[in-house]
């Protein structure tokens, strides 16, 4: 099992995503650039991620990236 303190969130601004890759799988935060504007519109953490906090990682890592960085 991952623990969410465990694991890395990798930005890939030029796919527009965070990425977490643990355990073969992949879960997701995608988000689409507006003007000064940031749409964070999908998240996806596959089932057998489920649980781990995962999501809230990727959420809390965008968020921490959209206040610090001017778009």
């Amino acid at each position: 099992m991952s623990d969410q303190n465990t694991v890395t969130v990798q930005h890939q601004a030029s796919q527009h995503r965070f990425v977490v890759v643990t355990q073969g799988v992949e879960a997701m935060l995608e988000y689409r650039l507006d003007g000064q504007n940031i749409d964070f519109h999908r998240t996806f953490v596959p089932p057998t991620l489920r649980g781990q906090g995962i999501a809230e990682k990727l959420v809390r890592t965008g968020l921490a990236w959209a206040n610090t960085n001017p778009h």
